[in-house]
């Protein structure tokens, strides 16, 4: 599935925390719901979802019972406690669903909220493509700072803290955070060279390339 920007739905789950708890949440109601249904002797096969064998034969039991005994009082607490069993069951069955249906509704409206707005300024593209070079090049610039240079890069890391405040109306939440997140690491690396990690860099390559595909 691809959204109209480019980005398709893996990009958004990698990007959006609301829709990877979604995610989470559905995986665990669903196994949650897997291990209720086997709990209760349910067993499930290609042909379908079969009940417990203790039903099937009380199925068989309450025709051959009722054709002999038909006051039988066991029979009819066997049938009541039967009863409860299914109206317990079909509550847990409601509860389920509206959960499932909430969480299913979250996820749908972080996926939209997730898409690019339209913005009706003229130019403002243009701006928001000039402001993502800029950073752009300015986290590529930070990589090659040695450990001698700590101060310089301390003062560009704070040049472009100030950059973004006065372009935040070009700026969207994706690249708020991936800012923030590479200012961060490189701060890191201030304090302490030996936390430079190549692989680390890397990885913010790739979320930009996704942020502009």
């Amino acid at each position: 599935m691809e959204t109209k920007n480019g980005r398709n739905f893996w990009d958004l789950i990698h990007e959006n925390k609301t829709i990877q708890y979604s995610l989470i949440a559905i995986i665990i109601l669903i196994i949650i719901a897997f291990l209720f249904f086997l709990s209760k002797g349910y067993s499930i096969s290609t042909n379908g979802i079969s009940p417990p064998q203790k039903i099937v034969d009380s199925i068989y039991l309450k025709k051959d019972s009722l054709s002999i005994l038909h006051n039988s009082k066991n029979l009819i607490s066997q049938i009541e406690n039967e009863k409860f069993d299914s109206i317990l069951k079909l509550q847990w069955a409601v509860i389920f669903i509206v959960v499932f249906s909430s969480i299913i509704s979250i996820l749908f409206n972080a996926i939209n909220n997730s898409k690019p707005k339209k913005n009706i300024y003229v130019g403002a593209t243009t701006k928001k493509v000039e402001v993502f070079e800029h950073i752009f090049k300015m986290f590529n610039k930070f990589t090659l700072y040695d450990r001698e240079q700590s101060q310089d890069l301390l003062t560009e890391i704070q040049s472009l803290v100030k950059y973004t405040i006065d372009n935040g109306l070009y700026i969207d939440t994706q690249l708020t955070n991936l800012t923030n997140d590479f200012t961060d690491y490189f701060k890191e690396i201030i304090v302490d060279y030996r936390r430079k990690d190549f692989n680390k860099e890397q990885e913010f390559q790739k979320r930009f390339q996704r942020l502009f595909n």
